[in-house]
């Protein structure tokens, strides 16, 4: 799943703009996620969510005020606080991150007001991250879903993954 150019645009052209230190807070946050680490990026949530703002009108102008996204999560999830976690436009990156695990791939209509930033990573425009607050109704009233193929998933970091994600 290709996403919209004008998204990849739009997190590229205010990610350039970041101070160097929260462009480093960003880089930090998404490096211990792979890992598997809480960083401590959110500290400067409301500096990342003014900064993003302009990402949220793009995602307004083209979902409306409730965007469908999709999370990797734990099926016992860690009773940690965290203000926000990480979701994806894409059911097939969710899954990545669900991959191998006791995971499940939760789907939520997420409000454009709770999307803080967006993180775009690799050089394919299908990994978009956006760290959105975290709400109760989007674990209560969100499920899980089926994602298809494990083909699709082994295939998702390829750089043919736009021809073969859907």
């Amino acid at each position: 799943m290709k996403i919209d150019s004008e998204i990849v645009k739009e997190i590229a052209r205010v990610t350039s703009r970041l101070d160097s230190w929260l462009k480093f807070i960003l880089e930090e946050y998404q490096a211990g996620v792979i890992v598997g680490q809480a960083p401590r990026a959110e500290e400067y949530t409301d500096q990342l969510y003014e900064a993003f703002q302009p990402l949220r009108t793009v995602l307004a102008y083209k979902y409306g005020q409730r965007v469908p996204m999709f999370r990797g999560e734990p099926e016992s999830p860690p009773k940690i606080k965290r203000k926000w976690l990480s979701w994806t436009i894409n059911p097939n990156l969710a899954a990545v991150f669900a991959e191998g695990k006791e995971f499940h791939v939760l789907e939520a209509e997420v409000s454009v007001d709770d999307i803080v930033a967006g993180i775009k990573a690799g050089s394919g425009d299908y990994y978009i991250e956006y760290l959105v607050l975290d709400r109760p109704e989007y674990h209560k009233y969100g499920h899980s879903v089926p994602v298809n193929g494990w083909m699709l998933i082994d295939k998702a970091h390829s750089k043919h993954a736009q021809q073969v994600i859907n």
